[in-house]
Order: C-alpha cells, then structure tokens, then sequence
C-alpha cells in the first residue's frame, strides 16, 4: 500500500471536503487530513504543514486555484491534484502549465478519487535511486523528474515523469492508451484516452524542437503512444 501520512485540502465548500476526507480515510485510516477555504492559509500551511498531496479547488474565497498553484511551485514540488467544476481543456492545459500533477472534474466518483491519489503517492513514493537513462540526444534522470535534450534542461510533473518513463522504457514500440492508464492511475478510465493525450501535449511542449511537429513522441490514432529517436 502507498504510504500517504498527511493531506491538505484547498476548498471552500465544507461538503466536498467531507466527502473527500471519508473517502480518503476508507483508504488510509491513520491519514491526518488537514483543509482550508483560503488560499493564503492553504500556501502557509503547505510551508509549514509539509503534505504528501494536495487537493485544489480552482474557486476559492480569496485567490483563485491558479494562483496559489503558481506561488506552491515558487517552493514546493508536493504533488497538487486540481478539484475543479470547470472541467474546460483551457483550464487543464493551463493547470499543467503551472505544474499540476493530476485533475479531477466535480463532481467526482470517490473510487476514482481514490485511485488517482493511491497512483500518486505510489510514484513520489517509487522515486529514489534509480539510474538516469540515455536515450539518443536524451537525458532522462527520472528519479529527479528531470529530462535533457541538447543541453536543455526541464522539470516534469509525476505524472508526466510517469508517462516517459513508460514510453521510453518501450522504446519504438506503441504503448496502448489502456496500458499508459494503468501506469498513471492503476486503473483504465472511459475517458482516460482524453486526458492522456492533455499531458503528452505538454510533454510534447516540454522535450519537442517543435511541439506541433513531434519527432519523439508519436500518435498512433486510435491506439497509444510511441517514443522513437530515429527520426
């Protein structure tokens, strides 16, 4: 079982946060779940409360979700799932932009809360000492989420560090949306297919010399992804 001791909540809406903190405590027990409608309070105590996870809302009484994410990213990589009504790719894709690792659309199904934030702590939990890949032109330090390309460094995600670490670990070979699913979140989800193909674009945006051209990584309509450096 991924360890996950301590979770703080960013949502001004008191039945959300109850029906997220029984969800979680069916999971983990011992979980101590901390939670604010602020997002002042919520950057203070993720400075001094030090959560494995944060749940976001992008709607709150003070600042709005974006703005707390971009100033957690200014100090912290804690893994942040953004809890959202909106559910707009526009919102997503930004989301990622500013380092979200996950999002979830209200309202939610607990099993699927559940099982994106289990994938979650089941990853940061997995990093640790593991050998950088050399891949062509690319070096991928997955332990670090970092990844160079012609002396061009970034940081990814846990999400995103997942899904290259998949596709590279396949080399040459199409990695089925189902098994890139499974990766991220242990489970296959109707729409998974969609969001999947949200995080390889800001991929694609993060390694690609040209995003809307991608060299490196490759649809195959209808059934996954694929990592190459032949090209």
């Amino acid at each position: 079982m991924a360890d996950l001791n301590k979770l703080l909540i960013i949502e001004d809406n008191e039945e959300v946060v109850e029906a997220i903190s029984i969800a979680l405590q069916i999971r983990w027990p011992d979980i101590r779940i901390l939670s604010t409608g602020s997002g002042e309070q919520g950057i203070d105590l993720i400075m001094n409360k030090k959560p494995d996870i944060i749940i976001l809302d992008l709607g709150l009484i003070d600042i709005n979700g974006f703005e707390v994410l971009k100033r957690v990213r200014m100090f912290s990589n804690i893994p942040v799932v953004i809890l959202t009504v909106r559910g707009e790719e526009a919102d997503i894709i930004k989301g990622f932009e500013l380092g979200a690792d996950d999002f979830i659309t209200k309202p939610f199904k607990q099993l699927e809360l559940i099982a994106r934030i289990t994938a979650i702590a089941r990853r940061v939990n997995l990093i640790g000492g593991e050998d950088p890949i050399v891949c062509g032109n690319f070096y991928f330090d997955h332990s670090m989420r970092t990844v160079k390309y012609n002396g061009k460094q970034t940081t990814l995600t846990h999400t995103e560090n997942s899904i290259l670490l998949k596709l590279i670990q396949n080399k040459n070979i199409v990695v089925t949306y189902d098994k890139i699913a499974e990766e991220i979140w242990g489970i296959n989800y109707p729409d998974a297919a969609d969001s999947i193909k949200v995080y390889v674009r800001r991929l694609r945006e993060k390694i690609e010399p040209d995003p809307s051209r991608p060299r490196f990584l490759l649809n195959k309509s209808g059934l996954g992804y694929l990592f190459t450096t032949r090209n």
